[in-house]
């Protein structure tokens, strides 16, 4: 293997390692390094001072969290004691995102935060285990990891669901700054609505000033209004009817009302939109196209993480240069896949 296949192979397991530490790998002089350096970088195999690959990357930045699914035994009853059976998976909107992803061989890496406790070194060793880069994940050692815990009814019908997201709170738009030299690597880059107002304000401004491609999932109605006025260079984003609604700043009532609401936001730049309607309609609009469409052949989903696997399956397409219409298409059979 030469010196220069011997970088690449290093710099592909760690693209923040050191020109002194690759030197020392590979039995070269700094200088001698930093000529090869400069010359991968002319060829444009590597990018920026991270030495980031030139690969077709997605850096994920949101939720990685414990979900937890208490399925009623019998109708509810309220202020009583309620029998349930209750399944505890790994979730968080962009780490759903991240791990359909991976499974569709597009590196991905996520930008998130644990607690340190037992909950978080477990959410790392899964993420871990799926090949999703957490070199970027912050570890807060006086605050909890990330829950969702959701009742459902025997039918698997959504009754209530509680987040306990306050981790999220502590991200500061200083702390993005220090991970920017990894996010600016990405081809393109997964927002969840999960961080705080500030901190997601100042992801977008930054990626709208380095004309970087942004995929958002809007993640609930109250957490749709953490998104900026401003929606240039999202590529894609996915909501239900509800958190369009307030999004849009329009009630929905009929197909009118939807096509308003998205073209209010299609009006603030945003490329395309997804929307996951009642009946397990999908529903999409571009700013190519004025008019608001369904797709018919949506498979069955019904959960919010079938739903944010579908989601990520469209990504991809459009991450490949396709129009929403044709990442939509092959999303039903790429998510019969996976």
């Amino acid at each position: 293997m030469s010196k220069k296949e011997q970088i690449i192979e290093i710099l592909t397991l760690n693209p923040f390692i050191s020109q002194k530490e690759l030197a020392e790998k590979i039995g070269l002089s700094r200088p001698a390094v930093a000529n090869y350096i400069a010359t991968l970088t002319r060829e444009g195999i590597i990018k920026g001072r991270a030495y980031i690959l030139q690969e077709e990357t997605i850096v994920c930045i949101g939720a990685v969290n414990i979900d937890r699914i208490a399925k009623t035994k019998e109708p509810v009853q309220f202020e009583a004691s309620n029998p349930v059976e209750i399944t505890e998976t790994i979730g968080g909107v962009a780490r759903n995102y991240a791990h359909t992803l991976q499974q569709l061989h597009i590196q991905t890496s996520m930008i998130t935060a644990v607690g340190d406790d037992t909950a978080g070194e477990m959410l790392l060793q899964t993420l871990n285990s799926d090949q999703i880069n957490t070199d970027q994940v912050w570890i807060f050692p006086n605050e909890k990891t990330g829950t969702y815990t959701s009742l459902v009814s025997p039918t698997n019908e959504s009754i209530v669901s509680m987040a306990d997201m306050n981790i999220y709170e502590q991200i500061t738009p200083k702390m993005i700054d220090n991970k920017w030299p990894h996010i600016q690597s990405a081809k393109g880059v997964f927002l969840d609505t999960n961080f705080n107002t500030e901190a997601i304000t100042h992801i977008i401004e930054r990626l709208q000033t380095q004309q970087i491609p942004i995929f958002i999932d809007t993640v609930s109605p109250s957490k749709a209004k953490h998104l900026p006025e401003d929606l240039s260079f999202v590529k894609l984003i996915s909501l239900t009817t509800k958190e369009l609604e307030t999004l849009s700043r329009h009630t929905i009532t009929n197909k009118k009302d939807m096509k308003q609401g998205a073209k209010t936001i299609i009006d603030r730049g945003a490329e395309n939109i997804i929307i996951f309607h009642e009946n397990e309609q999908l529903v999409y609009a571009s700013k190519h196209d004025n008019e608001l469409r369904k797709f018919n052949k949506i498979p069955n989903i019904k959960s919010e993480r079938e739903q944010d696997a579908l989601a990520a399956c469209i990504l991809s397409g459009l991450l490949k240069e396709k129009t929403i219409q044709q990442a939509i298409q092959q999303s039903v059979s790429l998510i019969k896949q996976i």
